[in-house]
């Protein structure tokens, strides 16, 4: 779906992990992805895809664009968040229909991309949250960073 809450490092640990594959239906990523949600009813939400993602002028001038630190992952989180941030609002408009090819150049390289996104929610749990956080998350940086 297009549209999630803001990634937490609980559902970090189990999100594309080993811990995801041993527990599939965990509530942290449930709740992430937002399971739940009724995606036919228009509402706030955390972040939307960046597939998905339209904005007013105003917010592109008040916050810049996307961090071009992020790579592929994460930059409309990131986005989202200094949105929330900035003091506007997103919104799920179930009316505005994208077709985005999930996963079309990036199926062949399938591993090489699951570490760039766990790299990303790091750099997105760096910029964020609190420093604590980050060391909870840095034994599985570091392994992804081995990994590449």
């Amino acid at each position: 779906f297009s549209c999630r809450r803001f990634p937490n490092p609980v559902a970090a640990a189990f999100r594309n992990t080993i811990l995801g594959r041993l527990f599939p239906n965990n509530r942290y990523v449930k709740d992430y992805l937002m399971v739940g949600f009724d995606h036919s009813e228009e509402r706030e939400v955390d972040w939307v895809s960046g597939a998905a993602l339209f904005l007013r002028g105003e917010v592109y001038e008040k916050i810049g664009g996307l961090d071009p630190s992020f790579f592929m992952y994460c930059e409309d989180v990131d986005f989202c968040k200094r949105t929330w941030d900035a003091g506007f609002r997103v919104r799920y408009l179930p009316s505005a229909v994208i077709t985005h090819a999930i996963g079309r150049s990036t199926d062949r390289i399938a591993n090489k991309m699951i570490i760039r996104f766990h790299r990303s929610m790091y750099r997105y749990y760096q910029k964020h949250h609190l420093a604590s956080m980050n060391l909870l998350l840095r034994p599985f940086a570091a392994g992804f960073a081995l990994a590449a």
